[in-house]
């Protein structure tokens, strides 16, 4: 996958991950929209089968890269600790 920066101003950032689909999508704007920091998280998609979903991303008050690389971190850990 590859992480695309469209736009980041102030507390706000537009990003595209390449080659993600709607179930790691949804568990990425949860695991954003679960810290304090964040006033809002969504993504969409132009179309459901074809294009790169874009991502909008507001904090409050910390550098919304940090906050999305946080998210991820967190993510990550939950998958290794996951058990069959």
């Amino acid at each position: 996958m590859k992480y695309t920066k469209i736009r980041k101003k102030d507390n706000v950032l537009e990003f595209k991950i390449k080659g993600s689909d709607h179930g790691l999508n949804s568990v990425i704007v949860e695991e954003l929209l679960n810290d304090k920091q964040v006033e809002t998280a969504f993504y969409n998609k132009s179309h459901p089968l074809v294009g790169e979903p874009q991502f909008y991303l507001k904090t409050k008050s910390k550098d919304p890269e940090e906050v999305l690389s946080l998210a991820l971190s967190r993510i990550e850990k939950n998958l290794k600790s996951l058990s069959i």
